[in-house]
């Protein structure tokens, strides 16, 4: 990670910092909620989930199955984090816990979407989001990072999921050094 040519979490707490203190906000799959960590003193309402607590920040939970109510946050992040096989339960999670016009922020390696990330944006849309930012390998227009990182946004735009569709995702390779 100290070779990457950015940190992708830098760029969600970047965003974050832009908007009001008074959102709920998720980081799914957090490792030691550094989101959080970072700020607490201006985003009190931030929950860092994950399966194993590193420390008093995160909840430990499977990300697939929070303990949050249904239509109760405005953002879900998965920063490099939709690493299970079943990574369409988490986002079908994501769908139920926000509210309706709520934003998925998803950054991942760029690897992992073998080239063709507009696939994945249109099971995303078939399942009640819609894309409202990317940043890829497509893009002509982005930072040196998206050689490395895919990131998208997606609204959501519908109260029930609407289709089944099944997201995948290459395996994360990791080169050594």
């Amino acid at each position: 990670m100290s070779r990457w040519p950015d940190q992708p979490l830098d760029e969600i707490i970047a965003y974050i910092r832009k908007r009001s203190s008074n959102l709920t906000i998720v980081d799914m799959g957090c490792g030691d909620a550094r989101l959080a960590r970072t700020l607490k003193s201006t985003h009190p309402n931030i929950y860092s989930f994950d399966l194993v607590a590193l420390n008093e920040h995160v909840q430990v939970c499977d990300i697939a199955h929070t303990p949050l109510k249904d239509n109760s946050v405005d953002i879900v992040i998965f920063c490099l984090s939709l690493m299970g096989t079943n990574l369409t339960d988490f986002i079908h999670e994501a769908h139920r816990i926000l509210r309706l016009r709520g934003t998925i922020k998803i950054i991942e390696i760029a690897s992992r979407f073998e080239n063709q990330p507009h696939k994945f944006i249109r099971k995303m849309e078939a399942i009640g989001f819609q894309c409202s930012k990317t940043n890829s390998l497509e893009d002509k227009t982005t930072s040196a990072s998206s050689k490395y990182f895919y990131t998208f946004d997606f609204v959501k735009i519908s109260e029930q999921i609407k289709s089944k569709a099944i997201l995948t995702l290459a395996p994360c390779l990791h080169k050594k050094r």
